[in-house]
């Protein structure tokens, strides 16, 4: 069976990644980092433009609520880290 997909979402992310490495490099000088950092806001633009042009799917709602729910505890693990 041939794949639909011709891109690689573990690629992607690790292309994001390179970006806001670049962003928080201590090589870079601001007006560096900021265009690196105003890339991501591009991609996150391009991102949330096709997403509102897609149709909704069923558990769709759910994949996006498990999500949050996984956000939400990292944001407490950190938060308790970081009193400790």
């Amino acid at each position: 069976m041939t794949s639909f997909k011709d891109w690689s979402l573990k690629e992607m992310i690790q292309f994001i990644n390179r970006i806001k490495e670049e962003v928080n490099s201590k090589y870079n000088n601001e007006h560096a980092q900021w265009l690196c950092k105003q890339d991501l806001y591009k991609l996150k633009w391009e991102i949330e433009a096709a997403l509102s042009k897609c149709n909704t799917f069923e558990g769709e709602d759910d994949f996006l609520k498990s999500h949050e729910r996984k956000e939400f505890l990292k944001k407490i693990d950190n938060t308790n880290v970081q009193k400790s």
